[in-house]
């Protein structure tokens, strides 16, 4: 919006240079740029924050102004007493959500003439086009008061006034000569068509033209929005649909109404009929804010006196009531801005001046504050990986549609996405751990260990979920096997020793390669191998490793605590089996039930899994090592002897292995 000097200074009782202007608005951070100078007139633009549509008018600007200075506004005259005939149209509003207020009014037998003289210059500088007399005035109205409004032709009107959304299909040419798809808009209607959409531009269907006799005035309150919605969607913006946007009221729409009525009433006669409207009959209701006068000074820094407070806030038409050390403030509706007490607090601020608020640094008592222990744990697991020679990575949390449609359906959609690459938030971290895999491929990096911490997004029946995961992978850097060495390391270094394994096929993984890891009865991990179809999609060739575990229950386990023990004082012996086993042995079943013979054992690794070859269909061979050892002697050759037979017959007899060779 552009701003004239020589229309600004008419609404001012008392003197105001240019130049004190200049300096105030700067102070107040609206940045003033003149667009043009002359002898007669200055003009000029300010940048308005977007809490305040107050400033978007002349009014505005100046009561903003008004506690800087030894001047006062002088208000537009308004009638309230103006109808001369009984004339009106009926309002329907559909939905009081989208127009909380709709008010229009009859004006007969105008004189219809074209815009001259100062007024014309007036609407010219403040950037409009001039046009009909009636046009300009709600223009100008609007421009003075914060308020847009519409001039319809009355005679192109078809029946009452209809506020509601626009139908499948329905179109409308504005006065811009465009043709507007009104689907889902908030449009005016008369009974048998639409004839203008709502806060934002006024159709050629019912444009005021050189044959209008008489008028219909529209002085309304749209929901914010909607009107922004509306606007966005047809690429549409307008002076209307700026202020509308930013939030107006039911008063600011009745004193428009007022003023536009006596202004055409004085400039092209009429006869006016009676005030139609529909919505909220009620102005809004104006808020308190109750302002402590310690907390002034304690946030500032600076004292401030009682008049100076009453002075600023009794100028801005701010009610200010004290009671004790406390003020109580009663906010007018155009203040949409001030809800809460800093917000006063920042006013007092903008006008002492904020050069002159000492930028002294408070004198605390500062002491570094603990990190969360969470927080710890993980740094010591990213540590860990490290060690270990895993890479961190970190991605974004978004995943593509192709992702979705093909491995993760119940992912979340994003509402509005930055591209279809982000559409969807990730329910899984594999697909950016791939991602990052496929890029260092075709960089000829082939071969690559990585670990990713981060949040996945789930949807847990009507409502949404984040979780904290940890995703491990390994690719051509060695067997299964050393993979899940160094998976079980990490467990042992975060204090989670004797896991169990559960074969379990999940999403993701090649069919029979997935183990559930679990640590006191509790799921903590899966350990798998990547699909074909998953490493197709990423065009990835080679085996890609996957420990996916999850981190609230990890963290529940972690213990990074050491008890160190005395080396033992006695040798240890060693004894080495080799079985057929059912191919569906649970090694830890086995595992578990050697450990319950209470033998002194101080461990078993197993050091050769063997199917295929000679070994029958239905079997598998697995070959492992018993560690033998006492802590109260040295053990015999015969004693050892007695343990394994007893291993032997327990492993024959429970679960049906075969021994294929024996070293005792």
């Amino acid at each position: 919006m552009r701003y004239s000097y020589k229309i600004l200074k008419s609404y001012i009782e008392g003197d105001l240079k240019f130049e004190e202007m200049n300096e105030y608005l700067n102070i107040l951070g609206l940045n003033p740029k003149i667009v043009n100078k002359t002898e007669e007139d200055i003009i000029f633009e300010i940048e308005i924050p977007t809490n305040r549509p107050d400033l978007l008018s002349f009014t505005g600007l100046l009561r903003e102004i008004l506690p800087f200075g030894n001047f006062s506004l002088k208000s537009p005259d308004s009638i309230h007493e103006i109808e001369t005939i009984s004339d009106y149209i009926p309002v329907d509003i559909e939905d009081i959500k989208d127009c909380p207020y709709y008010s229009c009014r009859i004006i007969k037998g105008i004189k219809n003439i074209i815009s001259s003289g100062e007024f014309k210059n007036n609407i010219e500088k403040i950037g409009f086009r001039s046009s009909f007399l009636v046009v300009d005035i709600s223009n100008f109205v609007m421009c003075e008061l914060g308020q847009p409004l519409h001039i319809f032709d009355l005679d192109k009107i078809e029946g009452r006034i209809i506020v509601r959304r626009g139908k499948k299909g329905e179109k409308l040419i504005t006065i811009d000569g465009k043709e507007r798809d009104l689907e889902d808009i908030l449009i005016i209607a008369d009974e048998k068509k639409p004839i203008a959409i709502a806060g934002i531009m006024g159709g050629m269907n019912t444009e005021v033209d050189y044959n209008t006799k008489n008028i219909l005035i529209e002085s309304a309150y749209f929901n914010p929005a909607v009107v922004r919605k509306g606007s966005k969607k047809l690429g549409l913006v307008t002076e209307a649909s700026l202020r509308f946007e930013k939030g107006l009221s039911v008063y600011v729409a009745k004193k428009g109404m007022e003023r536009t009525t006596n202004l055409i009433k004085e400039l092209c006669g009429g006869e006016i009929g009676k005030l139609s409207f529909s919505g909220e009959k009620e102005e809004d209701v104006k808020k308190q804010i109750y302002l402590r006068k310690n907390n002034v000074e304690k946030i500032l820094g600076i004292k401030s006196e009682d008049s100076f407070i009453k002075n600023i806030f009794e100028k801005l038409g701010i009610g200010l009531e004290k009671k004790d050390n406390e003020f109580i403030l009663t906010v007018p509706d155009y203040r949409k801005d001030l809800k809460e007490e800093i917000d006063i607090i920042e006013e007092i601020a903008k006008y002492k001046k904020y050069s002159e608020i000492p930028s002294e640094i408070p004198v605390v008592n500062i002491k570094p504050s603990p990190s969360s222990l969470e927080y710890e744990s993980i740094k010591k697991m990213k540590d860990i990986l490290i060690n270990l020679g895993f890479y961190e990575v970190i991605t974004l949390s978004f995943i593509s549609d192709k992702i979705v449609e093909k491995f993760a359906p119940d992912a979340i959609k994003i509402e509005n996405p930055l591209s279809q690459t982000f559409s969807f938030l990730r329910n899984s971290l594999i697909f950016n751990i791939l991602e990052v895999l496929k890029y260092n491929m075709s960089h000829q990096n082939k071969s690559l260990e990585m670990f990713e911490f981060g949040t996945i997004y789930k949807k847990d029946k009507n409502r949404y979920v984040e979780k904290e995961s940890l995703l491990i992978s390994s690719f051509n850097c060695g067997t299964f096997f050393d993979f899940k060495g160094k998976i079980e390391r990490f467990f042992y270094e975060c204090g989670l020793e004797n896991l169990d394994y559960v074969r379990i096929d999940r999403n993701f993984s090649e069919k029979g390669t997935n183990y559930e890891l679990y640590y006191s009865e509790e799921k903590i991990s899966d350990l798998f191998l990547v699909s074909k179809e998953l490493k197709t999609f990423y065009d990835i060739e080679g085996e890609v490793y996957i420990c996916e575990i999850y981190i609230e229950k990890l963290l529940e386990h972690v213990n990074f605590e050491r008890k160190f023990k005395q080396l033992p004082k006695f040798p240890y012996s060693q004894r080495d089996f080799s079985f057929l086993f059912p191919k569906d042995i649970n090694w830890k079943e086995l595992e578990t039930e050697i450990i319950k013979l209470n033998l002194p054992i101080e461990e078993i690794e197993v050091f050769d899994i063997y199917k295929g070859g000679k070994i029958p269909i239905d079997k598998i061979s697995i070959s492992f090592s018993i560690i033998f050892r006492s802590s109260e002697k040295t053990l015999e050759s015969e004693e050892i002897n007695n343990f394994s037979k007893i291993i032997i017959e327990m492993i024959e007899k429970k679960f049906k292995g075969k021994l294929r060779g024996e070293n005792v």
